[in-house]
């Protein structure tokens, strides 16, 4: 009984203690952050891991794992913590031997409160060119391309691909403009926001007169059904909201699968991701 009642006098000058060191509230802020985005373009793998390895796993998103060939990371925009950031990608495999393989390993530095996008391209097979890497974007979005508008830009991000036009049409059959949207973009390079009328839009790639992409269209509750032969491949993954004024988009055009013949992936294509949601009322 008195080792008992020692032990309790024992705890309760350990609680007054600890309260004594109690001077205030926990501060429980992450700080600034930036955020990041990551598009998978290399053509002559399957799924990547894209991760940040610098040691600060509770300010690196961990949902950029088996990302698919022409596909946004899980999550779109994800934030993290600013600063220089040092980044891997592997091979997404069961075999240990093979997902432990580093095939990128590089860094950039961020800054707080800027939105980016990390573009994945070139190759990792022996003997192409160029090899992988990452080409980042800062994503300066317009705050909002105003009343019955959305705004739109084209990456060009099919590795192999001579410099494209790119123009924003209704429906497949669309003669085109005398001029393109987006006029002579070269590889990796980024157009400028143009503001278009909400609508059932598409896109239609060309280079100089030869069709890179015939067509890709979407209404506002999802993919609208198109052939899905030759160049003519529509792209299955716009979200809704294009003929909803004040979204802001981005279209990458994204190349055909550097090996083997799956029809998904025999050609070009364009993933248009969502830069800013449409602004609540």
């Amino acid at each position: 009984m008195r080792l008992l009642r020692h032990s309790l006098a024992l705890l309760g000058l350990v609680a007054v203690a600890a309260c004594d060191r109690d001077n205030g509230p926990t501060d429980t802020s992450i700080g600034s952050r930036a955020f990041v985005r990551y598009v998978n373009a290399v053509p002559d793998t399957a799924a990547l891991d894209f991760r940040f390895v610098d040691g600060q796993i509770q300010d690196s998103p961990q949902t950029f794992t088996g990302t698919a060939f022409r596909s946004l990371g899980l999550g779109g925009y994800r934030d993290i913590a600013p600063g220089s950031r040092r980044m891997r990608a592997f091979v997404n495999d069961t075999n240990i031997t093979v997902a432990s393989r580093i095939i990128l390993d590089t860094t950039f530095t961020f800054e707080a409160g800027k939105y980016y996008s990390i573009l994945h391209t070139g190759f990792v097979r022996s003997g192409a060119s160029p090899r992988n890497f990452i080409r980042v974007y800062e994503d300066a979005r317009p705050e909002n391309p105003g009343g019955g508008n959305v705004a739109v830009r084209v990456v060009h991000a099919a590795v192999g691909a001579p410099n494209v036009d790119a123009y924003i049409v209704d429906a497949a059959a669309t003669t085109l403009p005398a001029t393109p949207t987006a006029a002579n973009v070269p590889f990796l390079a980024a157009s400028g926001w143009v503001t278009t009328p909400a609508r059932a839009l598409g896109l239609r790639v060309q280079a100089g007169a030869t069709p890179v992409i015939a067509s890709t269209t979407a209404n506002a509750n999802g993919p609208v059904a198109g052939t899905t032969t030759g160049v003519n491949q529509p792209s299955t993954d716009l979200p809704p909201g294009v003929n909803v004024g004040g979204a802001v988009y981005t279209a990458w055009v994204l190349p055909a699968v550097g090996f083997g013949t799956g029809a998904a992936t025999s050609t070009p294509t364009v993933l248009w991701t969502l830069d800013r949601r449409i602004p609540r009322p």
